[in-house]
């Protein structure tokens, strides 16, 4: 990596792109689709290194609650939880 390009993190929310606030398993696309566009045109104006991360909304958090595995896996049911939980992110 080049000393001279800068790099950047950006952690985009998961009750940005999800519908978080209705609890809905859903993606917000077109939010999705304007963050990406803006992010084109920004690294049209500068040259950069981008590092994206992002929340689960209720894909994990809704999950994760049912489940009560927001303290660790320590049951069959949290390990179950566990297994739905990453499907509902992969989602």
């Amino acid at each position: 990596m080049s000393r001279n390009i800068p790099l950047y993190i950006l952690k985009i929310g998961g009750s940005v792109i999800t519908e978080k606030e209705k609890n809905k398993l859903k993606a917000k696309t077109k939010v999705i689709k304007r963050i990406a566009k803006e992010i084109a045109m920004a690294r049209k104006r500068k040259k950069f290194l981008l590092i994206i991360v992002h929340g689960g909304g209720p894909f994990g958090h809704s999950m994760i609650k049912k489940y009560g595995i927001e303290n660790g896996i320590k049951t069959k049911r949290h390990i179950n939880g566990l297994i739905k939980t990453r499907q509902a992110l992969a989602t």
